[in-house]
């Protein structure tokens, strides 16, 4: 888990949850969780839970469209899915 620092200078750890999906989870399930955003991100970024690069997205029907210009919004490697704090999870 990432962490981020308080004003006072104590840290506290991020509980945000990133679940990968696939182009397919649009035609099977379809839905996005609840506490959750679909966003895009570079795989760096997954691997090193920091998230910094995650650019939220509208809908389903942009899944696919990062990968044909992936390097103009600078994703060596873009994943999608999901990004929040999902039901039951501790908050610290």
């Amino acid at each position: 888990m990432t962490t981020t620092t308080t004003t006072e200078g104590s840290t506290m750890k991020d509980a945000r949850t990133f679940i990968q999906i696939d182009s397919d989870y649009a035609l099977t399930d379809g839905t996005i969780p609840a506490g959750t955003d679909l966003v895009v991100m570079d795989q760096a970024d997954v691997i090193s839970e920091s998230y910094e690069s995650a650019l939220n997205l509208y809908g389903f029907d942009d899944l696919g469209c990062f990968i044909l210009c992936r390097y103009s919004f600078g994703f060596s490697n873009p994943v999608y899915g999901f990004l929040g704090r999902l039901p039951g999870a501790c908050p610290w």
